[in-house]
C-alpha cells in the first residue's frame, strides 16, 4: 500500500494567528521582573529574528535591565 506523508510548517504566521501567544508569554515574563505589560500590537511589531530578538526588544520596549539568557527560559516556558 502507498502511504504519504506530509508536513506542514508555519513559519511566518499564515495558518495561525500566534500574536497573541506571543504577547501573553511575553507579558508574563515581564510580569516577573515587575514591569508592567506591553499591547499585544506593540509585542507583534517586534516579532522577526528569533526568539531571543524578541525577548529583548521586549525588555527594552518595557524597561527590563535583565539578561535575554536569564529572560529568555522565562519566556519559552510561558510560550
Amino acid at each position: 500500500m502507498l502511504s504519504t506523508r506530509l508536513a506542514v510548517f508555519d513559519l511566518d504566521g499564515t495558518l495561525i494567528d500566534s500574536r497573541r501567544d506571543l504577547a501573553d508569554s511575553g507579558n508574563l515574563m515581564l510580569a516577573t521582573y515587575g514591569a508592567p505589560p506591553l499591547t499585544d500590537d506593540a509585542i507583534a511589531s517586534m516579532v522577526g529574528c528569533g526568539a531571543p530578538t524578541l525577548v529583548k526588544r521586549i525588555m527594552t520596549a518595557a524597561g527590563v535591565d535583565a539578561p535575554v539568557d536569564e529572560a529568555l527560559p522565562l519566556f519559552l516556558a510561558a510560550y
